[in-house]
């Protein structure tokens, strides 16, 4: 009779105790799967962060080249012409000719060549006229120049053939 009332004594302690070990055990595997979803979600949010960090990369990429193509306009063989042909007479240089060459395409971008010829009385007015295009809107670059000088009946002129080139933003 010892072990019945040995057990009615002790029976809450040991239904408390059953409990509390249940409670444990369900504690422990709700933590369990927290935390492996917690390390997840931090993989996760590594992965976003570097995701986030190229998108980044990728719009200021965007905006540069968004800028270059503004440096860079479309333009026509012809407008190319008449603006050689304006900046020489603000240069006071006297165009004899313009002569577009074979255009080389590069990505989006077209590099437009031109043969021109002028008559420039002296080297401050070619000097004036290369200063111009160089620093022009346009974007001309002057890839190879001859200089020859030609008497003339009211003194002597410089005969210039200029290889030059324009970057222009490829027309889609």
């Amino acid at each position: 009779m010892i072990k019945i009332e040995q057990v009615e004594r002790y029976k809450n302690l040991i239904v408390n105790t059953a409990i509390i070990l249940a409670a444990l055990i369900i504690a422990y595997n709700i933590y369990n799967a927290n935390l492996v979803a917690g390390t997840a979600l931090k993989t996760r949010i590594g992965e976003e962060e570097k995701k986030n960090l190229e998108l980044e990369k990728i719009g200021g990429m965007e905006k540069k080249i968004t800028a270059y193509k503004k440096l860079f306009p479309s333009k026509e063989a012809g407008s190319v012409m008449n603006d050689i042909v304006g900046i020489a007479k603000i240069s006071k240089v006297e165009v004899l000719s313009v002569k577009p060459l074979q255009g080389e395409v590069r990505g989006d971008y077209v590099k437009n060549s031109f043969s021109v010829s002028v008559n420039a009385s002296d080297y401050d007015d070619l000097a004036k006229f290369i200063n111009a295009l160089e620093t022009s809107r346009s974007f001309y670059m002057i890839d190879g120049m001859d200089i020859n000088r030609r008497d003339a009946q009211d003194g002597s002129k410089l005969v210039v053939n200029l290889r030059m080139s324009s970057i222009t933003a490829k027309v889609k």
